[in-house]
């Protein structure tokens, strides 16, 4: 790939970042790149505009080379002569959140677009091979309205919207993409490509974990033995479809006799407690008709629980496994990032128990376990039924998951250690596709170079 930059120094370029725009005091004299990472980010976001600015070496293989601006434009933003054979390609990474770089327009009109530099946006339209590529490969959850922000943009500086590739951690982006381009009458679509950061981060994780034999760290082996929970069910950041699971085990007496981890008191979920006073009895989603006054209870009486790490604030998906989790649990009760049926993404939160050669039911996204068997995984029918996965109302999807889980911890001891006899080539099976792709994922850059330059022909 070739990249073109605007600015480098401290070994790290910016892209969508004009200093020109930027408030005197934003940055320091030295134009230190580590100051404006840190500082830049909060002083734009304290102005209502954007500032995200990054860049991963996901993207990157060997043959990964930059060039400056001013090295390949000559000054009327024509590529130069030496360079017309090369496909050059200006890199946005929309780290964190996107509504960051694409606010609400009713917040300010700036986006990130609007802080890449004139001689680019020139450029683009300009030269048939230069493109631009905006990376969100960490996240796969975009909203509509920042995909309308996006295709507005390109309207507004008269950017070609083929030339536009946007990589992102969503799956099902063809039929999801599709979808909102019908309902507003998009003709000229952008570029969507797929990828997914878990795949290649757990996967690396997971495969360090055994070959330096941290037993402590990974569940090597799904014995078939009485274990002592019925199952675990790891929650951190609370959301609705948490408050829901977390209160319906309270109600249904699962809750203290499992692993459970939740904590209502770190300061991240506090924005997220505000709803609870405020759930409806009836949501457009779920009904806490009875579940409320559990959910007030956990609040108040119960508010933090936790297994192998006390501390939830700082614990985060990646380099915080503990074998005991698994080996203890009969099965994984996962409760991934989103659970919109317009939603489609698989986080580090479904691959910890591939890792660890577990079972798992997943209130995720519709069409997870679809996904994951189209990518080579098996899931557990008929040990489980899993029609669950594509129904898109979601108080009847969650109501047919509480039915395997209740299923599965009323069994008797006999049935319990048939049910995991029945299980386990399941789960070595797919321990086994997790290194298979994660050794595809080593030289994934490759194929996602090809994949790209495929989409813009």
């Amino acid at each position: 790939m070739n990249y073109i930059f605007d600015y480098f120094f401290s070994n790290k370029f910016i892209n969508g970042f004009d200093i020109n725009k930027i408030p005197s005091n934003t940055i320091d004299k030295n134009l230190d790149a580590d100051y404006i990472f840190t500082k830049s980010t909060k002083k734009f976001k304290d102005r209502n505009s954007v500032g995200v600015w990054s860049h991963p070496n996901e993207m990157n293989s060997p043959n990964t080379t930059f060039y400056s601006v001013y090295e390949i434009l000559d000054n009327n933003n024509f590529i130069k002569e030496e360079y017309k054979d090369k496909k050059f390609f200006y890199k946005l990474d929309l780290f964190g959140s996107p509504a960051f770089s694409f606010p609400d327009n009713r917040d300010t009109m700036e986006s990130i677009i609007d802080f890449t530099s004139y001689r680019v946006i020139d450029a683009l339209k300009k030269n048939d091979n230069l493109f631009l590529l905006m990376s969100y490969y960490w996240e796969g959850i975009l909203a509509e309205h920042t995909i309308m922000l996006i295709h507005s943009k390109m309207w507004q500086y008269q950017i070609p919207t083929k030339k536009v590739v946007l990589s992102f951690g969503g799956f099902n982006q063809e039929e999801w993409y599709q979808s909102i381009c019908d309902k507003h009458k998009i003709k000229n679509k952008i570029n969507f490509h797929y990828h997914n950061w878990v795949w290649k981060t757990k996967g690396e994780e997971f495969w360090e974990y055994k070959n330096n034999k941290e037993y402590d760290k990974i569940n090597s082996e799904y014995k078939i033995e009485k274990k002592k929970y019925d199952f675990n069910c790891l929650n951190r950041r609370l959301r609705t479809h948490r408050f829901y699971v977390l209160s319906r085990l309270e109600k249904e007496k699962l809750l203290d006799d499992n692993i459970v981890t939740y904590d209502f008191t770190i300061v991240e979920n506090r924005p997220h407690l505000a709803e609870i006073p405020k759930i409806e009895q009836v949501t457009h989603e779920f009904d806490f008709t009875e579940l409320k006054s559990y959910l007030l209870y956990l609040q108040k009486y119960k508010d933090k629980k936790f297994y192998d790490y006390d501390d939830l604030e700082n614990l985060h998906g990646i380099m915080h496994e503990r074998a005991s989790v698994y080996e203890n649990s009969m099965f994984s009760f996962v409760t991934e990032t989103t659970y919109y049926s317009d939603e489609f993404y698989i986080s580090e939160k479904t691959l910890k128990p591939i890792g660890h050669k577990h079972p798992f039911i997943i209130f995720g996204s519709v069409g997870t376990l679809k996904e994951l068997q189209r990518m080579g995984f098996k899931t557990f029918e008929p040990f489980i039924d899993e029609s669950y996965d594509l129904e898109t109302n979601m108080q009847r999807r969650i109501d047919m998951i509480f039915d395997e889980v209740l299923k599965l911890v009323n069994k008797t001891d006999e049935e319990k250690l048939e049910w995991m006899k029945n299980i386990k080539p399941i789960v070595d099976w797919n321990s086994k596709k997790l290194e298979e792709i994660y050794f595809e994922s080593k030289n994934g850059a490759f194929t996602r170079e090809k994949e790209i330059f495929k989409l813009i022909g």
